[in-house]
């Protein structure tokens, strides 16, 4: 096939891959990850791994459940694994380990396992609004500081049997514009870049660009994975949401972990080449990022999941591309989400798929039915690959 060829039949991230192998930075995991996928990507298709039965994956929830009753609507929807936000205590900015049980208990009393958990910071908001912003604002020596809190937290973490965590490497926080209207009179979280206020005044981060981006990001990954790696504790990064426009926005030039082709991603795990140096991979995000979500994404989720550094996977859906999006419910959108689960189970992925950002209604307070119905897809999903799908075909082509 030519290069023109090429992008055509939607390998336009695995050309972005390609680079990245080309300049020879790539650790062992992700090069081989990127390689076997770059390399398939052709007419004939990517010959899936055999499906190791039974699944390992499983649909979970980072909803909130710290009441018997929140965690009695997850249970009576089939999820049984949760992601909880702990809370720090006695005056501390970082976990002791008592915290941490305290939410092991609640979570055996009510039927639920709790699999990662949210940081204490280092969420997905904007800079303005972060409480403690100096590892996002590169400001030393306060960043160093916050990262010793976040090596506490994992110490606490694996004295209290916790396996892992989640968090966010934000300047802007979810950016959206006005919402949209959907089916059966709910609302859709829209963003539209040509709707963007040209004139914003930058965050307090002033113009970050992404060389500058990539420091702070760096300079936490290489003194908080090592510490990961002493504990034995997964440190799951989620995508930035959504990427930005061209010329950028509010003085971040660049989102560089929601960049086109999904290479930000790659670029992120070459970082550090630890197993517990990865992803909470939000599917949604995934396709914000693309020009083609429909023909690129495949490539891209295979890749990841090839590395075996996913932790955690938020399935939602978008209609739309790159720049102008709406977050749809599961079953209308532009990805297909029976594929992304099939792909995950062909390449050996082990933990939860959480529903996310579901849409809302005046009669659906806290998009409690829109979850109901995410878990209930999600599961869906889960037991037809499990039902229909054999343990290997080699006739089947799956890019």
């Amino acid at each position: 096939m030519d290069r023109r060829g090429f992008f055509q039949k939607g390998g336009a991230a695995a050309a972005g891959a390609a680079a990245l192998m080309a300049g020879g930075s790539a650790s062992n995991s992700v090069a081989a990850a990127v390689r076997s996928v770059v390399e398939g990507s052709n007419e004939a298709g990517v010959v899936p791994g055999p499906i190791q039965r039974p699944l390992q994956l499983h649909v979970g929830s980072q909803r909130g459940a710290n009441t018997p009753a929140a965690a009695a609507f997850l249970v009576r929807h089939g999820v049984k694994h949760w992601v909880p936000s702990p809370r720090t205590s006695g005056g501390r900015t970082y976990w002791v380990p008592s915290d941490l049980y305290k939410v092991q208990e609640f979570a055996q009393a009510n039927g639920l396992k709790v699999e990662m958990v949210a940081l204490p910071f280092l969420g997905s908001t904007n800079i303005n609004t972060e409480s403690r912003p100096a590892i996002m604002l590169g400001q030393s020596p306060q960043r160093d500081r916050d990262i010793e809190d976040i090596q506490r937290c994992i110490a606490a973490m694996a004295a209290a049997g916790i396996p892992a965590f989640k968090y966010n490497m934000s300047l802007l926080g979810v950016t959206r514009t006005a919402s949209t209207p959907g089916r059966g009179n709910s609302t859709y979280s829209t963003f539209n870049a040509s709707q963007l206020d040209p004139n914003a005044p930058p965050t307090i981060a002033g113009t970050v660009t992404a060389e500058m981006f990539w420091e702070r990001i760096n300079y936490f990954v290489q003194r908080v994975i090592p510490v990961c790696d002493q504990y034995k504790i997964q440190a799951a990064c989620h995508p930035q949401d959504p990427g930005t426009p061209p010329g950028g926005y509010q003085g971040v030039l660049e989102n560089v972990l929601s960049t086109p082709g999904g290479m930000g991603l790659f670029r992120f795990l070459d970082l550090y080449n630890s197993p517990y140096h990865g992803l909470n991979l939000c599917i949604g995000v995934l396709a914000e990022m693309l020009w083609d979500p429909q023909a690129e994404i495949y490539n891209i989720v295979r890749a990841l999941a090839r590395t075996k550094r996913i932790f955690n996977i938020h399935l939602r859906n978008i209609k739309g591309r790159r720049d102008n999006f709406q977050e749809v419910y599961a079953d209308e959108g532009d990805v297909n989400e029976a594929r992304v689960v099939q792909i995950l189970a062909e390449e050996g992925y082990l933990y939860s798929i959480d529903p996310d950002h579901e849409p809302n209604s005046p009669d659906d307070s806290g998009s409690m039915q829109g979850f109901a119905h995410g878990f209930g897809y999600i599961e869906a999903l889960i037991k037809s690959v499990d039902t229909f799908s054999p343990p290997y075909d080699a006739a089947r082509t799956r890019a």
